[in-house]
């Protein structure tokens, strides 16, 4: 009796040992898909960053010949406004 009860136990114990190690095994898995899922994203972030990078140039190339060609407009009406203030004082 006492060692039908042990062997009993000793199955009942092997089974759940065994479903442990299944499910561990299958949180495994998981992990890793959701491992490799953070990976891609940190990826995607990272070309997204690169692109946002260059945009930020190009717009940044931009201002700077917008701002070259305001100072020379300015350069040029000052200029003018010199010339046309001695023609009318020479007169």
């Amino acid at each position: 009796m006492a060692e039908e009860k042990i062997k009993t136990e000793a199955a009942i114990s092997e089974s759940q040992r065994l479903n442990l190690e299944s499910r561990i095994s299958n949180l495994e898995g998981k992990f890793e898909i959701f491992i490799g899922e953070m990976r891609d994203r940190d990826n995607q972030r990272a070309e997204d960053m690169r692109e946002i990078r260059s945009k930020l140039d190009s717009i940044g190339n931009h201002v700077r010949n917008i701002t070259i060609a305001a100072i020379a407009g300015i350069g040029a009406i000052f200029v003018s406004v010199v010339g046309f203030v001695i023609s009318v004082a020479s007169k």
